[in-house]
């Protein structure tokens, strides 16, 4: 049941991995180790979760997988599920208590992650859980440079509104209603 291939894939893996969750469902009643890992650390939950694959996600979870398990580079189905921009996922995740802030081995966090791909969609539930809109990946950025750098105007805004900051100076973010800055605005 739990044989593994030369590189760790073992058949619940695999069907993890391209979203067969009937398979999935079988293999786990058959006693198939839910949190078995390949050699790179990947669980069937961190493949299926960074695939979208969200009908399996859920057999998964209700299988006791580990939901705050890390891939080798310390990745976990939070941060995959929110890199790759799957929203249902991050929201089944996070009530299944993924931990919100955990960091990869750079420092990373699920919410850099859905900032640097653009995945306003994700950041939403992701700050609802007290994503640390604050904190600092090893290079010292955080979730709103990377939103900034990719110059992703919308997903600023998203941070902006939530710290209730404006920019100082600027007549049109200062006089906002909520305290943020307008989506006109470009920072003057």
């Amino acid at each position: 049941m739990n044989a593994k291939q030369n590189d760790g894939w073992t058949a619940l893996l695999l069907a993890a991995d391209y979203g067969h969750t009937e398979a999935v469902s079988v293999l786990l009643q058959a006693k198939a180790d839910v949190n078995q890992s390949n050699n790179a650390g990947w669980t069937a939950l961190l493949l299926a979760a960074r695939k979208g694959h969200t009908e399996t996600v859920k057999v998964l979870l209700k299988g006791n997988a580990d939901v705050n398990a890390k891939e080798n580079t310390g990745w976990t189905t939070l941060m995959q599920a929110a890199g790759q921009g799957h929203p249902e996922i991050v929201k089944l995740l996070l009530k299944a208590n993924a931990d919100v802030n955990a960091t990869c081995k750079d420092g990373g966090t699920a919410l850099m992650m859905a900032s640097l791909n653009g995945h306003a969609d994700v950041i939403k539930p992701l700050l609802e859980g007290k994503a640390d809109v604050n904190a600092q990946n090893s290079a010292g950025g955080t979730a709103l440079m990377v939103a900034a750098w990719g110059d992703m105007r919308r997903l600023s805004s998203c941070f902006w509104k939530r710290r209730r900051m404006s920019i100082p100076g600027c007549k049109r973010c200062d006089s906002s209603a909520d305290g943020g800055p307008e989506s006109t605005c470009r920072g003057c």
